[in-house]
């Protein structure tokens, strides 16, 4: 399963939430250096998806706030 996300690094809250097109938005705590946006953001949706997070991997979109994941259910 191919899903979009939107980040929002740097946030006080971190929360995901669906948005209009099928994907999902998600603030995150880190900045956006050296992947850890990334990592949360694969830590996130593998807690919400209820998968591990080698089940989540980033295909595109690695310095990009929009990111497209696969997701092994």
């Amino acid at each position: 399963m191919k899903v979009e996300v939107r980040v929002v690094p740097k946030a006080r809250i971190e929360q995901i939430t669906p948005d209009l097109v099928g994907g999902f938005k998600i603030w995150v705590r880190p900045e956006p250096k050296e992947g850890k946006a990334n990592i949360r953001v694969t830590e996130i949706l593998a807690k919400h998806f209820s998968v591990s997070k080698s089940r989540v991997k980033l295909i595109s979109g690695y310095k990009s706030r929009t990111k497209i994941f696969e997701i092994d259910l």
